[in-house]
């Protein structure tokens, strides 16, 4: 059985037994694209009109953004850009690209973030980076990435 640590969850969480928020509207996600001069994939949209931000499942889950708290790695951390893109501009000369134009959609306030990563063709990767893991986690959407959050949730992961 699956036990997740119920100690670092906010009383209003422990009280609504619930990880998600109310959901943002149609409104509030025109008005981030907008901002952001970028057309969100359909499945963090979707996402978004269920829950607007989401809590981490442990003290290691990113905790999702508000979809008005989204901004451009190149905002929240340019100085993570420009060591990341240095140090891989041998290896893979489109990854500052790609840095350069994510949106950091969690873990404004943590040691990780996860990134939305435009693709020329319209779709979007999701990137996960944490200071216990060397690099980037790619994702082909933030669809997958939740879905391999929820099994690790299943497949108890997250114990105490």
């Amino acid at each position: 059985m699956c036990r997740i640590s119920l100690q670092h969850f906010p009383e209003t969480i422990l009280q609504s037994k619930s990880l998600s928020r109310p959901p943002a509207t149609m409104a509030d996600i025109a008005a981030a694209e907008s901002r952001l001069r970028h057309t969100l994939p359909d499945d963090y949209k979707n996402f978004l009109l269920t829950s607007n931000g989401f809590e981490g499942f442990s003290n290691i889950g990113v905790v999702l953004c508000r979809v008005d708290q989204v901004v451009f790695l190149t905002s929240f951390s340019p100085e993570t850009v420009d060591i990341w893109t240095e140090s891989m501009a041998e290896v893979d000369n489109g990854f500052g690209d790609k840095l350069r134009s994510s949106i950091v959609i969690g873990g404004l306030q943590e040691e990780q973030q996860l990134l939305l990563i435009p693709l020329s063709h319209g779709q979007w990767e999701c990137w996960h980076f944490s200071s216990w893991r060397p690099g980037e986690v790619v994702y082909e959407s933030f669809r997958f990435y939740i879905e391999e959050e929820l099994q690790r949730l299943e497949d108890n992961f997250y114990t105490d």
